[in-house]
C-alpha cells in the first residue's frame, strides 16, 4: 500500500457476486470526530453484507482511542475522578455498534441543567463507572495481528501524536512493520496547526515516532467549495495544502480520494473515507 500521487476514483466493496478478497484486518489510531467517522464507515463497508459475520470477524476493526480531552463533560469527569476522560471512546463505541437504536440514543443521551449531573452524556457517566482498565496489552496484540495501521484524522498533537508517544504502542507499529497509512487532515486547526502542510504534519509524526514506517499519506482529491473555504478562513482554519511534489520527493506515496462530506461542516464522509483506507490497505497486502 505503487508509484507516487497515485490517484483514481475511490473503490467501491466487491458486490456478493463479485470474488471477494480477504478484508484487511484495520488497527485505526486517533480521537475526537475523526476516528468515529473512519469507524462508522469501515463498519459499514464490512458488515452490511450476508457474507460477513460480525460475531466471527469482529477483530477485523480494532480502534486505539486517545483519551487527552479536557472539555466538556470528559474534561469535568477528569477532574472530579482523576480518570482518563470517556468522550472519545464512548464515540467510538457508538460507531462500531450494532445495537438497538434506542440504546445507542440512551448511551449518547446528555442531561440538562446545572447540577452534578448537568452536561455529563449517560455514556461518559456508565464508562466512569466501570473504571480505569488498562485495554494496552489487547492493543498490542491488536496491532501485532493487523495488516494495516491507520492513523485517522484529528487534532494532530492531542490525539494523533499522544497515541504514538505511548512507549508500547510504538514499539508494537515499530516491530510489526505493517503498511501504515496517515489520513491527513482536511483544515488547519486554530492554535494547534496554524500554517501547516500535510509535510508539516507528517515531519511532526516523524519527531515524535521516529521508528515507525509511516509511507502512505490519504489526500483529499479537490479543493474544499469556496462557500465553505472562506466562513472556515474567517475562523483561522484553511485547507491544509498538500504538496504533493515534495511528499513524494519525501519517499512517501500518495493517494489521492474525493472523501469531503456534504453540509456546512468540512468534514470526511465516513463511508468514501472507509472505501478509499480499505482500497489502500488491500493495496499493501
Amino acid at each position: 500500500m505503487p508509484s507516487a500521487d497515485s490517484a483514481g476514483s475511490v473503490a467501491s466493496m466487491p458486490s456478493e457476486h463479485q470474488p471477494r478478497r480477504r478484508l484487511p484486518r484495520i488497527v485505526a489510531l486517533g480521537g475526537g470526530s475523526g476516528l468515529p467517522a473512519l469507524l462508522l464507515g469501515l463498519k459499514r463497508a464490512y458488515f452490511a453484507t450476508p457474507s460477513i459475520d460480525a460475531a466471527a470477524d469482529a477483530s477485523l476493526l480494532t480502534a486505539i482511542v486517545t483519551m487527552a480531552d479536557d472539555g466538556g463533560s470528559s474534561g469535568r469527569l477528569r477532574r472530579r475522578y482523576q480518570v482518563p476522560p470517556p468522550g472519545d471512546i464512548r464515540n467510538c463505541l457508538l460507531a462500531l455498534a450494532d445495537a438497538d437504536p434506542r440504546v445507542l440514543a440512551l448511551f449518547d443521551f446528555r442531561f440538562s441543567g446545572h447540577g452534578d449531573v448537568g452536561g455529563h452524556s449517560l455514556g461518559n457517566l456508565i464508562l466512569t463507572a466501570l473504571g480505569d482498565a488498562s485495554a494496552l496489552p489487547a492493543a498490542v496484540r491488536a496491532i501485532d495481528a493487523a495488516d494495516a495501521v491507520v492513523i485517522a484524522p484529528g487534532s494532530l498533537y492531542t490525539s494523533l501524536i499522544a497515541i504514538l508517544l505511548v512507549q508500547d504502542i510504538a514499539a508494537a507499529l515499530t516491530r510489526r512493520r505493517v503498511p501504515i497509512i496517515m489520513v491527513m487532515n482536511l483544515m488547519t486547526e486554530p492554535g494547534e496547526t496554524d500554517g501547516y502542510t500535510a509535510v508539516d504534519h507528517i515531519l511532526a509524526v516523524r519527531r515524535h515516532a521516529p521508528d515507525i514506517a509511516l509511507r502512505d499519506v490519504l489526500l483529499q482529491a479537490h479543493p474544499i467549495p469556496p462557500e465553505l473555504a472562506s466562513d472556515y478562513a474567517s475562523r483561522g482554519s484553511v485547507f491544509v495544502y498538500q504538496d504533493r511534489t515534495l511528499l513524494a520527493a519525501m519517499g512517501f506515496r500518495t493517494i489521492e480520494a474525493d472523501m469531503l462530506a456534504t453540509g456546512p461542516k468540512v468534514r470526511h464522509d465516513p463511508d468514501k473515507l472507509a472505501a478509499a483506507v480499505v482500497r489502500c490497505a488491500l493495496e499493501g497486502m
